[in-house]
């Protein structure tokens, strides 16, 4: 018994100094030099554009983002802060006080101990998603905060007996709906959550119980008109557009859209799990990609269906956000982010319980793979790190594979013989010299 007592200090210790080192150095990716996509580029865009009192728009044009991150990166602007290390500092904000609500979510809806939890948190910021678009001006770490915290609060709500206390925390988990919504469109995927917790309650089960088949059927209608209400005034009010949806998929054949969309993801979770982008791996490792994304998403599904007994508002927000991206005909690993902490729960469910049942093998299957995980998340922030403090590795690591290399080259002056200055975008090279 006294080993014991011993040990579990000495593990939390252990856990302890793994997390510090980590957030130590996502800290540290506060002061790399502006790192700059597709994305980001609209998006400060717009803040510029808001700043100057001219709308959401991005050379007159709207674009397809909700306003809230343009707005926030617009208020910074005109305090005269917009810097790039302000804003990825507002990103580690968003990043720990995301994990510090998951820790309630994931201690209310799935682990008491807290070994996992730390585990979970220590996986999630090893993962070359969390690494690479931290540091990058872009919605999804704030996103992932609002999120979570979401969450957490419904469910907080969901245990609460119907009275002040739980009309208070019904409005704040409301309040964070609309304000995950006014991020990001994928907010929509919180929409279930609150419907499950709304119907969870124990007053509402109670009630229902007395219902007839006719009470019902008006009770279900009556919630997905709320649902239709509730999409079109988002879609009114906080500039949401499917316009590149539709784009995306006209002149394609339903099979082929569905066909493609399975790709798309079960590559992107083949990523995840393999803890390396695609774009790193030789042909024939890309081929494989898929069967360990069908895998990874068969364990995701397998844990899914293990809590169908315990099912509650996460549960509900996971399964929604699974169906918004099996319907969304674009690729990108960063689509995951926000979900990246609960697809490993899921797995961890999954496992466990296999583990459970067939205890060595699985568990050393689980080890070599936990380590091979770790070398390569380890090796990605080593690199983002050398980009962060290194100018050479910034120039030689990053711009060359940048999209916008011609632009880095000629605002940092390192463009060589050759170089056709045609090849340089202005609006870009603005944005550098804006928000350095």
């Amino acid at each position: 018994m006294q080993e014991t007592h011993k040990q579990i200090p000495r593990e939390g210790r252990f856990y302890a100094a793994i997390l510090a080192f980590l957030a130590a150095c996502y800290l540290a990716q506060i002061f790399t030099p502006l790192r700059l996509n597709d994305d980001a580029v609209t998006l400060l865009s717009e803040a510029e554009s808001v700043a100057h009192n001219n709308g959401f728009l991005v050379q007159g044009q709207s674009t397809l983002y909700p306003p809230g991150y343009p707005a926030l990166v617009a208020s910074l602007l005109r305090m005269g802060v917009a810097h790039s290390w302000v804003i990825l500092t507002l990103n580690a904000g968003f990043l720990f006080l995301g994990l510090f609500a998951l820790r309630y979510v994931l201690t209310l809806a799935f682990f008491r101990d807290q070994r996992y939890i730390l585990t979970i948190y220590a996986a999630s910021l090893l993962s070359f998603v969390f690494i690479i678009f931290f540091t990058l001006p872009l919605t999804d770490v704030p996103f992932f905060c609002v999120a979570m915290c979401c969450l957490a609060a419904m469910e907080h709500t969901v245990r609460l007996r119907v009275g002040g206390r739980f009309w208070r925390w019904l409005l704040v988990a409301g309040i964070l709906l609309l304000g995950s919504l006014a991020v990001r469109r994928v907010g929509l995927a919180l929409i279930p959550a609150f419907l499950w917790m709304v119907i969870s309650l124990p007053a509402v089960k109670t009630y229902r119980k007395g219902w007839s088949l006719r009470r019902a059927v008006f009770a279900i209608g009556s919630l997905a008109f709320l649902v239709v209400v509730v999409i079109g005034w988002t879609a009114a009010n906080l500039n949401v557009s499917l316009r590149d949806f539709r784009s995306t998929v006209h002149g394609r054949t339903l099979a082929y859209t569905a066909w493609s969309i399975i790709g798309y993801r079960l590559t992107e979770l083949g990523q995840i799990a393999a803890n390396v982008p695609l774009h790193t791996l030789p042909e024939f490792a890309q081929h494989v990609l898929p069967w360990v994304g069908a895998l990874f998403l068969t364990t995701v599904i397998a844990g899914l269906f293990l809590k169908r007994k315990t099912f509650g508002p996460t549960d509900a927000f996971a399964v929604g956000y699974l169906a918004i991206l099996f319907a969304w005909p674009m690729s990108n690993p960063r689509l995951w982010l926000p979900m990246i902490p609960l697809l490993i729960s899921y797995c961890t469910l999954a496992i466990a319980h296999v583990v459970a049942r067939h205890h060595r093998v699985p568990a050393k299957l689980v080890a070599v793979y936990v380590a091979v995980y770790t070398v390569m998340g380890l090796d990605w922030l080593a690199s983002s790190m050398m980009i962060t403090f290194s100018s050479s590795a910034f120039l030689t690591m990053y711009v060359p594979q940048n999209q916008y290399a011609p632009t880095y080259c000629a605002v940092l002056g390192t463009c060589k013989s050759g170089f056709d200055p045609r090849a340089v975008d202005q609006n870009v090279a603005h944005l550098l010299r804006l928000y350095k």
